[in-house]
């Protein structure tokens, strides 16, 4: 009795499994087999996705996915691959619905990264003239390092189904370009006229935001969300190796060698925009009236915020660059010495240096066991806020800072008795002489 109370339950055991199996057959078949947000594929776990984006903000974006069959939803509300938008700054449910009614769910989660490219800068200067790097007295200057990442681009690109539409990828920002400025076209750019317009004109969509509507609501290129982009944005396309244009010319064909207008509005006066020259590649304030350039981009819409915090040892460390700042600016005693931090950089106020000293001064810095350098224009303007209508910097983490130019060790590609400098009154990238005295602060990594 008891073996065939055992074999009885042993068969009622396999119906279970064998019925469940059947169900779980139909549950099992709706899955995701790829899942992507503006490029960037997601890892796909058993009831999650991870999606890590590259200069994106999380709202109007919109995923690609491909399933095992089902249909998919969110809120019970039917998602469309490549065309339903979402806001992502809450972690979003999907479930996949098979025939049977079977439902399976991920949590779909989005983070955001802001990688950087390097400058491009190939060539070591001294004070005036090009010179073999390294070159003794003006050490560690920018063309010794590839900080942040290798420049790397792909295109121009022509359209598998759209033939006439163009653009250009940079694989290290992960931002999708149209090739060409408005109003030319072609692999080469070489078909039409450059076209120029106010600040509004460019940002009101008559531009960028009508590519949106091309190929018949497809988008231009098969994207959906082009616009005009940041400064934060902007500013990773220069390269300071060449000049006039000063940008890769084959990624970026006939580009012209001047301004061209950002979506940013100039915080501290707002009846300027923020607009970036390609003569050499610097940054600037511009009544919006005025007439620039335009040249558009696909993604969404991304200002940069380093995520700084105050290691305790005199250092600012950024997790998203890998980068390590001095708290303090160089002092004004004239020794090569920092303010100092434990008196939150107010011992001493931030003195001034020419371009050799400041090379050799961040050099020969020793602050919590790194090696410091003067850093790229590219690096320093990752910690300015452009945003701010008073200071372009964090006064918190960096006190006592000069709302004054601080040096680079980018040479001018214009000229090599030039170095590029950043304000931090407001985040405003040039060019000074490099035997006019400036103010220094150290970087160290990544």
């Amino acid at each position: 009795m008891k073996r065939k109370t055992g074999w009885l339950a042993f068969l009622a055991t396999s119906l279970f499994f064998l019925h469940c199996a059947k169900s779980w057959g139909s549950f099992w078949e709706s899955e995701f087999k790829s899942f992507s947000i503006n490029g960037e594929s997601g890892i796909i776990g058993p009831g999650d996705i991870k999606v890590a984006l590259r200069w994106s903000g999380y709202t109007k974006l919109v995923a690609k996915f491909e399933t095992t069959g089902g249909t998919v939803k969110i809120e019970g509300v039917e998602q469309v691959s490549g065309t339903t938008q979402n806001d992502f700054t809450i972690p979003k449910i999907y479930q996949i619905v098979a025939a049977s009614g079977a439902a399976r769910s991920y949590t779909v989660s989005v983070s955001v990264t802001f990688p950087f490219a390097d400058t491009g800068q190939i060539s070591c200067f001294d004070a005036s003239a090009v010179q073999a790097c390294p070159f003794g007295g003006f050490p560690r200057q920018d063309a010794e390092f590839t900080s942040p990442m290798q420049r790397s681009f792909t295109g121009p690109t022509q359209h598998a189904t759209y033939a006439s539409d163009y653009t250009t990828r940079d694989n290290v920002t992960s931002l999708v370009w149209k090739t060409c400025s408005e109003g030319l076209s072609g692999p080469a750019c070489a078909t039409g006229t450059a076209t120029t317009m106010t600040w509004n004109a460019a940002n009101d969509g008559m531009t960028c935001l009508t590519m949106n509507a091309a190929n018949g609501g497809a988008g231009y290129a098969g994207y959906t969300s082009w616009r005009v982009p940041t400064i934060e944005e902007m500013r990773t396309l220069a390269n300071q190796s060449v000049v006039n244009p000063a940008i890769d010319t084959t990624a970026f064909p006939a580009t012209f060698a001047g301004p061209y207008w950002t979506s940013s509005t100039y915080a501290p006066n707002t009846a300027n925009g923020w607009n970036y020259s390609f003569t050499i590649g610097f940054s600037a304030s511009t009544v919006k009236s005025t007439a620039y350039n335009v040249r558009c981009v696909a993604g969404g819409a991304g200002t940069y915020a380093a995520a700084l915090t105050d290691a305790g040892d005199g250092t600012i460390k950024d997790s998203v660059s890998g980068l390590s700042w001095t708290k303090c600016s160089m002092d004004n005693s004239g020794t090569g010495t920092l303010q100092t931090y434990t008196t939150n950089c107010a011992n001493l106020a931030a003195g001034t240096r020419t371009w050799q000293q400041a090379l050799q001064d961040c050099n020969g810095l020793n602050l919590a066991g790194k090696s410091w350098r003067l850093p790229s224009s590219i690096e320093l303007a990752i910690i300015t806020d452009t945003t701010s209508a008073s200071q372009g910097f964090n006064t918190v983490l960096f006190p006592n800072t000069l709302l004054g130019q601080y040096f680079t060790s980018t040479t001018s590609p214009l000229a090599a008795g030039n170095a590029m400098r950043i304000n931090f009154a407001d985040g405003i990238l040039g060019n000074i002489t490099k035997v006019t005295a400036q103010s220094v602060r150290c970087v160290s990594g990544p």
